[in-house]
């Protein structure tokens, strides 16, 4: 018979230890007592789908072609990913450029929770758009404790994401200086040849998240860049048997220069993997096991 009381002293115990790279285990998340009062927490996934990108010389935030190919991944991995969260009570912020066309926008409120902010903020400006969000989340909400992600237009989450960064965040004992929270234990999905590989990766960018209380000071999951969240003092690495988000590996990423992105030009995927991720993500389409 599992303590819960002694459980949750002990996780809170830990918590203000806060050292670098502290793992929790996910079961311990999933034993935690279900009455823990969770109804104060804003759960916020934040997408960055056309914003501007001044330091590219090859920008197609507003091309058709492009917006369309990225539309249909995001309706492919992201959109069925935040329909089948357990937890469905959160918001889903969409920047995008002010010239997006309505039939890019009407696609994105098929999301019942999704909220869309225009904006010609540089999409490398994390300060403008910690700010942005910010300033939104206040005006428009009254909770004490926020929780943000940052899920890109082309990722997909694990069905568990948002009720265990809840559970995550209920328990946290001080978050006025803020605690980062990293699920290191992800996927990857090759659209080129439909299959994907599982891969201990850490600071990946869906699957890092921020829990801060929710005022004018909170500064959200851009207030560091994402491969240095896991050296964060207050970085707590929450471990997983699944696959907690999944990234996909389309064109514009694997035609990269090697030397940046290494690993994905040498793993196209494997049956074993896939047919794991298929388990927790049965809606990849593509990939047949005989």
């Amino acid at each position: 018979m599992i303590n819960i009381k002694r459980l949750i002293d002990l996780i809170l115990q830990s918590l203000d230890l806060a050292s670098p790279g502290r793992l929790i285990d996910i079961t311990d998340l999933n034993n935690i007592d279900p009455t823990i009062d969770i109804s104060d927490i804003l759960l916020v996934y934040i997408t960055r789908l056309n914003l501007n990108f001044e330091i590219s010389t090859r920008w197609q935030g507003l091309d058709d072609e492009w917006l369309d190919e990225r539309l249909n991944i995001m309706q492919r991995f992201l959109v069925p990913s935040l329909k089948l969260q357990h937890d469905q009570n959160f918001t889903w912020l969409v920047l995008v450029h002010p010239d997006t066309p309505d039939k890019i926008l009407d696609k994105i409120r098929v999301v019942p929770q999704s909220r869309i902010i225009k904006t010609n903020a540089d999409i490398s400006n994390r300060e403008s758009i910690s700010r942005l969000c910010v300033d939104y989340l206040v005006m428009n909400y009254n909770s004490k404790r926020l929780i943000t992600a940052r899920i890109d237009s082309d990722d997909a989450i694990h069905p568990k994401y948002g009720s265990i960064l809840k559970k995550f965040g209920s328990i946290c004992k001080d978050t006025k200086n803020g605690i980062f929270a990293d699920f290191p234990n992800g996927s990857f999905f090759n659209l080129r040849t439909n299959k994907g590989y599982i891969r201990q990766s850490s600071s990946k960018s869906c699957g890092i998240s921020r829990i801060e209380d929710l005022n004018l000071d909170a500064k959200t999951i851009f207030c560091v860049q994402h491969i240095h969240v896991s050296r964060q003092k207050n970085c707590f690495s929450i471990d997983s048997e699944e696959p907690m988000w999944v990234q996909t590996m389309h064109d514009s990423h694997i035609n990269r220069p090697r030397k940046k992105l290494p690993h994905i030009r040498r793993q196209e995927g494997n049956d074993s993997d896939t047919k794991i991720i298929m388990v927790v993500y049965p809606y990849l389409t593509g990939f047949h096991s005989e």
